[in-house]
């Protein structure tokens, strides 16, 4: 072979493509070599990891909520019936009281009724005088008392409406929301205060009392039930009047507004001895009224008696009718505070049951959130949390069931005036500290440091520069953290951070 290549080619160029292959192939033998030295296989690469404890971590787990921000006192108006709007006696903004008129809807026909009524009832009143019978005159007389009666009963619901909201709720936070507080220093009196509040909160939700029949029994049983809850309402002011008397009691309170305090309570006062003075001369009239019956059925004879007195009530419920078809096209607030939203405008028609209104007490608001089971755990009352950049606010107050819509738990809080607005959605955040960090049965880890397997999991440790997996239980996952009850230790190291990495990976600690 060798020879040939000399006969075709040549002795010296045979010579020169040898030495140049030699050079080649040398080259190629070294480079191979370094390259080999230099690129290190898959199994030997090094891994930077960060390694740290359950005590060391202890206080890093954070709890993120959203809350929706609302008046703690505030009512959607609704209409009763259809009709055309022809006033609107306010404006979106504006301040208004308990009882104040609204808007009113197109009522010329029950105004009409309603006159009608009024004429017809007391045509039937002079229809019962004239007859000239004294049984009938007592009768008649009677009944004016009995509606002078519902006069006074409902006139003494308002007067302690009007006494529990302007100047009882002054001395409570949130006083009609079921969850209340007193803001005063009760001496020990907390409970029945708050008791009294949430019990005077069901009576006034049974509304106006009205009287379901004309016997004397059932009215006497009447007046006798709305004295005794104007003399418990009596109870309660004497209490927070003797606590008043102490400044140290008002610390929530500035100089002006506890004198304020103490006049609003003195002529609440005032005025609740008077209703239920009033309240007792209704049963004595009442009595009065029975007795002259009594003596002119005597010498009473016919039935003229009887319907005179038919048609006098006959005429009264057309009357109590009238009234209360006229009242569906007069819109008013039941409570004091600003409008908050006024989508109507004179000459609009509406349907029945639609909001048109809606008012509110925007210095007293509050912030709801709800959270899971697993959240519920980090919040107790009095905790603060961070309303992003806004301020903080103060659980005042936790649902003790869960929601059967949402499955979650109500939550509510507190913040001072100004930092938010009604209707604003605010995130909130608060720092948990690990309460069992110095247990070794239970510990908290971060959730990045684990590796889940069905309904446990592991974790991965580092010996002698490798990864190495252990299995622990889990017990709950709560935020970004999880409970470890067994397969850890609060001082043993583990790898914080394992996602991508996993058993037998070598890797180099990082210090913090």
């Amino acid at each position: 072979m060798f020879q040939r290549l000399n006969r075709w080619y040549g002795k010296k160029t045979v010579f020169g493509l040898l030495a140049i292959f030699l050079v080649i192939f040398s080259f190629g033998i070294f480079s191979g070599d370094n390259e080999a030295e230099t690129i290190p296989e898959d199994n030997e690469r090094v891994v930077g990891v960060r390694v740290s404890t359950a005590g060391e971590i202890a206080g890093q787990t954070s709890l993120s909520l959203l809350g929706s921000v609302r008046a703690a006192n505030e009512v959607a108006l609704t209409t009763e019936r259809s009709g055309t709007v022809t006033r609107v006696y306010t404006t979106l903004g504006a301040k208004v009281f308990a009882g104040q008129t609204i808007l009113e809807l197109s009522n010329a026909s029950e105004r009409a009724a309603l006159l009608q009524a009024e004429g017809a009832y007391e045509a039937a009143l002079a229809a019962s005088a004239q007859s000239g019978v004294s049984l009938d005159e007592a009768k008649t007389s009677r009944d004016a008392v009995v509606l002078s009666i519902e006069s006074s009963l409902t006139n003494s619901y308002s007067v302690m409406s009007d006494i529990i909201f302007n100047t009882v709720d002054a001395f409570y936070s949130n006083p009609d929301s079921g969850i209340i507080g007193v803001r005063i220093n009760s001496r020990g009196q907390a409970e029945y205060l708050n008791s009294e509040r949430k019990d005077f909160q069901t009576i006034l939700l049974a509304g106006s009392p009205s009287l379901s029949s004309t016997e004397t029994d059932e009215i006497l049983q009447s007046l006798e039930a709305s004295i005794s809850i104007a003399r418990r309402l009596l109870a309660l002011l004497d209490t927070f009047i003797i606590l008043a008397s102490d400044e140290s009691n008002l610390n929530a309170f500035t100089e002006i507004e506890i004198n304020s305090l103490r006049d609003s309570l003195a002529t609440a006062r005032t005025r609740l001895l008077a209703d239920i003075n009033t309240l007792e001369s209704k049963k004595t009239s009442l009595a009065s009224a029975d007795d002259a019956i009594a003596r002119a059925s005597i010498s009473a004879s016919g039935g003229n008696s009887s319907v005179a007195d038919a048609q006098v009530k006959q005429a009264l419920g057309a009357l109590r009718a009238a009234e209360a078809n006229y009242a569906k096209t007069i819109i008013r607030s039941p409570i004091a505070g600003s409008i908050n939203k006024l989508d109507i405008k004179v000459g609009q028609f509406v349907g029945a049951n639609l909001v048109v209104a809606e008012v509110a007490n925007n210095q007293a608001l509050e912030i709801v959130t709800y959270v899971s089971d697993s959240e519920l755990g980090l919040l107790k009352l009095g905790d603060t949390l961070t309303l992003g950049e806004l301020g903080t606010g103060t659980v005042i107050a936790i649902a003790p069931a869960v929601d059967q819509i949402s499955k979650k738990t109500e939550v509510r809080l507190t913040t001072e005036a100004g930092v938010v607005k009604s209707g604003e959605t605010v995130r909130l955040s608060k720092s948990v500290t690990n309460t069992n960090a110095g247990s070794d049965a239970l510990v908290t880890i971060p959730l990045t440091a684990v590796k889940f397997e069905g309904t446990n999991g592991s974790i991965l440790q580092v010996e002698s520069d490798v990864l190495v997996k252990k299995d622990i239980e889990i017990r709950t996952i709560r935020g970004s953290s999880v409970q470890v009850t067994t397969g850890l230790g609060t001082n043993d190291e583990f790898v914080v951070d394992v996602r991508g990495l996993s058993a037998g990976t070598k890797v180099t600690v990082i210090q913090n």
